[in-house]
């Protein structure tokens, strides 16, 4: 037995997870932006120093200083949430657009709860970038910044470490985001090329319900269902058709448990778990399951002469190890069946390992719906309007559901994986570009306020190639550090992407080298234009500056 909350129906777990991750990723890109945002104003107030002594000096308190610094930063913060509130009304649309696994995606609207809730994150993000910049000049030394020079303008080497920290900081997160989208893109792919056990080009599928006031008796379904396909097969375009209870990667209806005839009973507290479907006899040709051993089902095996089952391979594996099952007998559903052949595997989710699997004859009345699946000459969306007219004169007052194309279904089923790859691999872009705007800016300004130390290191015999590799180091060092906290982090967190991954390990060796190898070029590539511009610097003119 198998106990749910209402609630875990309406969001299963795993878009749960999803929706947990994806607001994880929010808050990092968040934190990356105020990280960002305080280490560019924590440079720019290195160069206010000496404005800021002279304020103090001039009698401003330190409180003052401090606002001045906080007013500043919730400015900048509450313009970008004004950008953001103004472009989320389009991006909430794109949302629901590619949300097909979100549920209830088209009630996603902006309301006033959403506006208080930027504006009151504007104000906590404003405050969390303008502290850092805020707490070093409040705790200026009055004398030591009214006496520095030009060469001293960046400051103590407490300051240094702490913009290189804040560096460090935004590239470790950008790792960690990095290593999620990573791990997803290549699950995805795999989920993507798993061996399905079947041929889903040119599929078609329906879903048809009997209603029992209208077919109350074995009889009257399985008439109905050997018409249809009698006319869908003579519709042009339709190479073959077949019926099924349940189509494959559409999840399961049921299971069963199976009582091997001649076999003992399996021990207290265990079962013969099985999947059953009912099929027609051409459903395995349809879907191009392999038929391994044995016959397919005989259009006289119907109703109570319905006693034939063919059994998956993988049911052979585990119910009959080392044995041929073929002409043995099973009891399931009240009734004896004999096994006359063994098809191959198939999944019933795209995610998970095929299941042992039984199929009886759908003419044997034991079921009162099925999917109808049908193999087309060309697209087979062309199919659907005809074939549902065959229906419609069958039965008008009859409903078909669920129209889809085989590879519309197989998307459908993976809509969540994709919904989640999308939107973080959006934010991992971004935490890129934003941490590499980042070290840029500060490698930038820290190489200009450098210029007389390598004027002076240039005119005692220094080669520009020296100066340059000192620049990449300033900058590929905080990016190294980086990269290490993110993998330990990326470790710490391992098992909350495991339960979102097909077939990939967390801490896959390949994924952590390529983010790793991709964050360093980025940092390389951040540093390298300010480490370029060393070698414009004339000597001269940098000493006579100073």
């Amino acid at each position: 037995m198998e106990v749910h909350t209402l609630e875990s129906q309406i969001v299963d777990q795993t878009l749960r997870r999803s929706i947990y991750v994806l607001w994880a990723a929010v808050g990092c890109v968040l934190l990356i932006a105020c990280v960002n945002v305080a280490n560019l104003l924590l440079t720019r107030s290195t160069a206010r120093r000496r404005e800021m002594a002279i304020r103090i000096a001039l009698g401003a308190a330190k409180g003052r200083i401090i606002r001045l610094f906080l007013l500043e930063s919730l400015i900048l913060s509450l313009a970008g949430a004004t950008a953001g509130i103004l472009l989320a009304e389009w991006l909430a649309r794109a949302l629901v657009k590619i949300s097909t696994a979100l549920p209830r995606a088209s009630e996603i609207q902006l309301n006033w709860t959403t506006l208080l809730f930027a504006a009151g994150l504007a104000l906590l993000a404003g405050i969390a970038a303008g502290a850092l910049p805020a707490a070093s000049a409040s705790g200026l030394d009055l004398n030591q910044a009214m006496h520095e020079t030009g060469r001293a303008t960046l400051g103590s080497v407490r300051r240094t470490w702490y913009r290189s920290g804040l560096v460090s900081g935004e590239i470790a997160l950008s790792f960690l985001l990095l290593i999620g989208a990573g791990l997803l893109l290549k699950s995805f792919v795999l989920l993507q090329t798993v061996d399905l056990g079947f041929n889903p080009s040119h599929l078609l599928t329906m879903r048809i319900t009997l209603p029992i006031a209208q077919y109350p008796t074995d009889a009257k379904a399985a008439v109905f269902f050997e018409q249809l396909l009698a006319r869908v097969r003579a519709v042009p375009g339709v190479q073959s058709a077949g019926l099924v209870s349940w189509l494959p990667v559409a999840g399961q209806y049921m299971n069963t448990d199976l009582e091997i005839i001649g076999k003992p009973a399996p021990p207290r507290g265990e079962l013969n778990v099985v999947i059953p479907r009912t099929a027609d006899p051409g459903y395995f040709h349809v879907m191009g399951i392999p038929l391994e051993r044995g016959r397919v089902f005989e259009q006289q095996e119907r109703l109570e002469k319905a006693d034939k089952a063919i059994v998956s391979s993988g049911l052979v594996r585990k119910y009959f190890p080392n044995e041929d099952p073929i002409g043995k007998y099973v009891s399931f559903w009240d009734r004896r069946w004999q096994i006359i052949g063994i098809a191959g595997d198939i999944r019933k989710n795209l995610d998970e390992l095929p299941e042992p699997t039984i199929y009886v004859p759908i003419s044997s009345g034991e079921l009162n719906f099925a999917a109808l699946t049908v193999r087309a000459n060309g697209d087979p969306l062309k199919l659907a309007i005809p074939i549902e007219r065959e229906i419609a004169r069958l039965d008008p007052n009859l409903a078909v559901s669920d129209v889809l194309t085989m590879g519309q279904l197989i998307s459908k089923r993976t809509a969540n994986q994709q919904f989640t790859l999308v939107l973080l691999m959006s934010f991992a872009g971004l935490a890129v570009l934003l941490a590499a705007v980042g070290l840029y800016g500060v490698i930038s300004y820290a190489t200009a306020q450098r210029t007389s130390e390598f004027g002076v290191r240039l005119a005692l015999g220094a080669q520009p190639q020296d100066l340059i590799q000192s620049v990449l180091r300033q900058g590929l060092t905080p990016a190294l550090i980086g990269i290490s906290v993110g993998s330990l982090a990326a470790v710490a967190v391992r098992r909350v992407m495991q339960s979102m991954l097909f077939e990939v390990k967390p801490l896959d060796a390949a994924v952590f080298a390529s983010v790793g190898c991709g964050l360093l070029l980025v940092s390389f590539a951040a540093s390298i234009v300010p480490a370029l511009r060393t070698t414009a610097i004339d000597p001269a003119q940098a000493l006579r500056t100073e």
